[in-house]
């Protein structure tokens, strides 16, 4: 899985259009040390570009660790941060959808509807996503050739999510998918996603992914204009503090 790229997993979009679509939540996003959840991935783009940005100034102004409070400031002001973290839910959405449908050999067709914050789900970020009803019938004939092997392992053992299955699995086993809820679905994919039989999974090289994709769904969420113009009256009172030989912050 590794080798994969986006190159080669274009060739798997396919043409899924005007199929019935069913809704499925994508498996949690993987977090832990080396590898950033959305949060961080969101948190951390506000650090880098205001460290960016006191550094820019620094030759001819003040200390770059008052700058960077100012200007951390200003584009938490000026950021749309559900913007931010829709466009970043969206990319892990189709690189996911990418790379699975490459391991898999056919076109799964995700299609990116809504992300859940953790209020909503109470555990963490989830993607709320559509698949064609096909794609779903064939998961589920895949993981039945083998026994369902996989699956039954996750409703035994817990999900990523941390949580245990609530229901009976071989009760859900034995209904048609047609009938299975979006959480459900989740369980099914993530067997594919994770097998448990290589390294990295198909999410430890999506969310690496993402990670480059983090400074541009900030950029995108940003509102220039307005963070140009507080940063102007903001180096303006700056002037005034260091005239005057006073200290404080921005207002």
């Amino acid at each position: 899985m590794s080798g994969i790229n986006d190159a080669d997993a274009v060739g798997y979009a396919g043409d899924i259009s005007n199929q019935w679509k069913i809704e499925v939540m994508l498996p949690v996003y993987h977090q832990d040390v080396g590898h950033p959840g959305l949060d961080e991935l969101i948190s951390q783009e506000v650090h880098i570009a205001a460290k960016k940005l006191a550094s820019s100034q620094e030759a001819d102004r003040e200390p770059t660790w008052p700058l960077y409070k100012d200007f951390h400031r200003i584009l938490v002001d000026v950021t749309d941060f559900d913007k931010q973290r829709r466009t970043l839910a969206e990319s892990y959405c189709r690189r996911f959808d990418n790379h699975l449908s490459r391991s898999l050999g056919f076109p799964l067709g995700l299609e990116f509807k809504n992300l859940l914050n953790r209020s909503a789900v109470g555990i963490s970020e989830r993607i709320l996503a559509s698949l064609p009803l096909r794609s779903a019938v064939k998961l589920h004939g895949l993981s039945e050739a083998t026994g369902h092997d996989k699956l039954r392992q996750l409703l035994a053992n817990g999900l990523s999510s941390g949580l245990e299955y609530p229901g009976d699995a071989q009760v859900l086993l034995e209904m048609p998918v047609q009938a299975w809820d979006e959480n459900e679905l989740s369980i099914l994919i993530e067997a594919f996603a994770d097998p448990n039989i290589r390294e990295p999974t198909i999410d430890d090289i999506v969310i690496d992914e993402c990670m480059h994709d983090a400074e541009g769904a900030f950029h995108s969420a940003v509102d220039w204009d307005w963070f140009a113009r507080k940063k102007h009256a903001c180096m303006n009172y700056r002037d005034h503090l260091l005239i005057n030989d006073l200290q404080g912050d921005c207002p």
